[in-house]
């Protein structure tokens, strides 16, 4: 079993403990919280597998330079994890960690962590910079470039 493997089936286990299996193969599993989508996802990166928690905040979301500024102000002060903008104008907020030492505690903070950050700064990300909430969303709006 590949490095990326295993921690694609390790994942799996710990989505399916917290009750988050995927609806189907082909689509990532995704949690919704208040404000966002988060999903975690597993890649290869230079032999070694990582997991990315991103909760997808916003879409269509409308650049500016009191958004950017707000967005460095917010990264700075975030201790995992940061704030993105993507081409597409969609705004996200992830965290990577390493899958040679995730374990299934760490997981969890990471994947809360993550939906709990999105929480607490969308109202006042929406302010700034309009958009949609990504919540709103389903499946077949393929969010963030997504393949259709």
């Amino acid at each position: 079993m590949t490095p990326l493997e295993n921690l694609e089936a390790r994942v799996e286990a710990w989505l399916g403990q917290q009750e988050l299996a995927s609806e189907s193969v082909d689509l990532p599993p995704v949690l919704r919280s208040e404000s966002a989508l988060v999903v975690p996802s597993c890649f290869l990166h230079e032999g070694a597998a990582w997991c990315r928690f991103t909760a997808i905040v916003l879409v269509e979301v409308e650049p500016s330079l009191p958004l950017l500024y707000r967005l460095l102000a917010m990264n700075n002060a975030a201790l995992l994890g940061a704030f993105r903008l993507f081409e597409d104008r969609c705004l996200v907020y992830s965290a990577t960690l390493p899958g040679s030492t995730l374990d299934a505690e760490t997981f969890t903070f990471a994947l809360r962590h993550v939906a709990a950050m999105a929480d607490a700064h969308a109202p006042e990300l929406r302010a700034v910079a309009g958009g949609r909430p990504a919540v709103q969303l389903t499946r077949e709006e393929a969010p963030c470039g997504s393949p259709s």
